[in-house]
């Protein structure tokens, strides 16, 4: 089978975030790109005669995460970041802080999470969408000299149902409205 080097996918990609019920926000570029894992949860079907030799292997669901270190490091992606957290404006002169909320019990923060590619202007044909990204709060502050600062930010994927169509997504690649829907 010949390859094309059309099909090779190099550049940066753009982190747009959309916590539900709130407006999108650009989280930025990412430093040296992100991580999407998709792996399935499975089970072994076996019979006694067998052993745990499995004759059977059946898909109970997915572990899908995505991770990405992002390269600007403002208040808003740290609060982003990290789900429990909140932005507070005090002042005058106005002054923004991120404040950690020690409220136990709380559902992690939820939203729309789309990857899309910083050269690609409206081209959504190579965008990737975690349709409910639950974010996940654990990042690394690298305070170090001679390195800059990156947020780390990390969801794991749950199952969001379009309300006007009733179809059940997790991950799309490309047109959220056409593209290949896990």
């Amino acid at each position: 089978m010949a390859s094309r080097l059309a099909n090779i996918e190099i550049g940066r990609y753009l982190i747009n975030w959309t916590p539900d019920g709130g407006a999108e926000t650009e989280l930025g570029h990412t430093e040296d790109g992100s991580v999407i894992k998709i792996q399935p949860k499975e089970t072994n079907r076996t019979v006694e005669a067998f052993g745990d030799t499995p004759f059977d292997i059946i898909t109970d669901g997915w572990n899908i995460t995505a991770e990405a270190m992002l390269k600007e490091a403002t208040l808003d992606n740290f609060a982003a970041a990290l789900s429990s957290l909140k932005t507070t404006v005090t002042g005058p002169p106005s002054k923004l802080s991120v404040d950690i909320d020690p409220t136990a019990g709380k559902s992690l923060v939820f939203g729309k999470l789309v990857f899309h590619r910083a050269d690609a202007s409206t081209d959504v044909s190579r965008d990737i969408t975690i349709w409910k990204a639950i974010v996940t709060p654990n990042t690394d502050l690298p305070l170090k000299a001679n390195k800059d600062l990156t947020v780390k930010f990390v969801v794991r994927a749950g199952v969001w149902q379009d309300p006007s169509t009733g179809k059940v997504k997790i991950l799309t690649r490309g047109d959220g409205t056409t593209g290949i829907t896990f």
